[in-house]
């Protein structure tokens, strides 16, 4: 289907799935809120998607407002303007207690989109949207746990001779009780001794080329090009000694206190020992998918 013919069908002449976009924490709009038994409350500072085969969030509260998601399954929904973006159904999976928080693993069994109509989603993620290992349900949720910007970092390890940078936004820095919760695909060559030293290094994306970013995510499951060849500069991190791009205006050193494997990614939580801001931030790069980023973001088609 050509331009014209999607311009006219869909009202939309180049469809993407997601897209990278620049925001400062303080222009992101849209709000996460959970609700059961009548009783609602905001974790939109405080959850994170941790695992996607089963698609599970996690959600961070104190241990002493643990009552406040204590059911089997809760409803979570994503605003903006006070307005419901899109809606899922949750079931309790699992429970983590960690210094003075409890991690609740919820996997999602259900998701509603509302941003544009049903026949319009149908068609742009039949035939624009697809990714052949995605089914239609696995899609819907993708699209509504990224109706909220997924922020996106950079992790940095090195051990010897091996290093490895890669970005991620299955992550959530709980600021609250100083913790990091990571959701890492198995598949990561550099899990297993992530898991070993326990160590890793948090940057930020303050000032990097989107097409960088594409060009560090292939280094998830391959082998990393030598430093030489990267396209940005590097530093060290104070303490692990860590390769830091120049891009980043910030970092975090980070001890990994747990971990657990929930399905195709593994859940760790680590404790930020050491934070460095190298210059003022600007912004960072954000994921977002399309169906929320025609109606909050306002793209020129």
């Amino acid at each position: 289907m050509n331009r014209i013919l999607r311009k006219i069908i869909l009202g939309y002449s180049n469809p993407q799935k997601y897209l990278g976009v620049r925001l400062k924490d303080n222009e992101v709009k849209e709000r996460v809120i959970i609700t059961h038994n009548g009783n609602v409350t905001d974790i939109t500072a405080n959850h994170s998607i941790v695992c996607e085969k089963p698609f599970c969030v996690a959600i961070m509260l104190p241990k002493e407002r643990e009552g406040e998601v204590a059911a089997d399954t809760v409803e979570m929904s994503i605003l903006r303007n006070n307005k419901i973006c899109t809606t899922l159904l949750l079931a309790l999976k699992d429970k983590i207690w960690e210094n003075n928080t409890v991690v609740f693993i919820f996997e999602i069994k259900e998701a509603i989109n509302y941003q544009i109509s049903q026949f319009r989603q149908l068609i742009l993620m039949r035939y624009f949207l697809r990714e052949k290992k995605l089914t239609l349900l696995e899609g819907s949720i993708y699209a509504a746990l990224y109706s909220y910007p997924r922020k996106v970092i950079i992790i940095s390890y090195e051990d010897g001779n091996y290093y490895n940078l890669f970005p991620m936004d299955f992550r959530r820095y709980y600021a609250a009780d100083n913790l990091y919760v990571f959701g890492l695909r198995v598949s990561n060559i550099t899990l297993d001794k992530i898991l070993q030293s326990k160590k890793l290094v948090v940057c930020d994306t303050d000032t990097v080329a989107l097409n960088t970013i594409y060009f560090l995510g292939k280094h998830h499951s391959s082998s990393p090009p030598e430093k030489a060849d990267l396209p940005f500069e590097l530093a060290q991190s104070e303490l692990y000694k860590f390769p830091v791009p120049a891009f980043s205006a910030s970092y975090k050193e980070v001890e990994i206190i747990n971990s657990k494997k929930i399905g195709s990614h593994m859940l760790m939580i680590g404790r930020a020992i050491n934070q460095v801001q190298v210059r003022p931030e600007s912004d960072s790069i954000y994921h977002i998918h399309f169906f929320e980023y025609i109606k909050a973001y306002k793209p020129a088609f």
